[in-house]
Formats: structure tokens, sequence, C-alpha cells
């Protein structure tokens, strides 16, 4: 866990669980966004899977809007 790191964000460095929570979903999504865009790429991964690409790619998206407010909230502070 101590080598997590998302954008400036250090897990480690973090007081509140919701911005750990969202750091790590963030690191967890951008992971399954990547290994489906290979099997895309690959042509393993059939209208089904473009499909899901373009929801983890979505949920990518609010995940990483999520945690740069997060991020501006804590150094606001």
């Amino acid at each position: 866990m101590h080598s997590m790191k998302c954008g400036r964000a250090n897990i480690c460095g973090m007081r509140s669980l919701k911005d750990k929570i969202a750091t790590a979903a963030g690191h967890v999504c951008r992971r399954i966004v990547e290994r489906q865009r290979r099997r895309v790429a690959d042509g393993d991964a059939g209208p089904k899977g473009q499909e899901l690409l373009r929801a983890f790619e979505a949920s990518l998206h609010i995940l990483e809007g999520h945690l740069a407010h997060l991020l501006e909230e804590r150094d606001a502070r």
C-alpha cells in the first residue's frame, strides 16, 4: 500500500478515510481500464468487451473528478 499513488496523492499521507477510498478506487479502476483497453486493442474483446470498456472509462472519469475535488479541498485546508 505504501507505493500506491494516484496523481499527487499518496494514500499513506491522507488523513480522511474518504480520501483513501477514493484514491484506492481510482487506482483499481485505472488498472481495469488499462487491461480492458489492451484486450480491445488485441481483438480479444467482442462487442460486450467494448461496451464494458466504455462503462469502465466513464466510471474512471467520475472517480478522477471526485478525487480532484477531494485534493482541492485538502489543499485548501
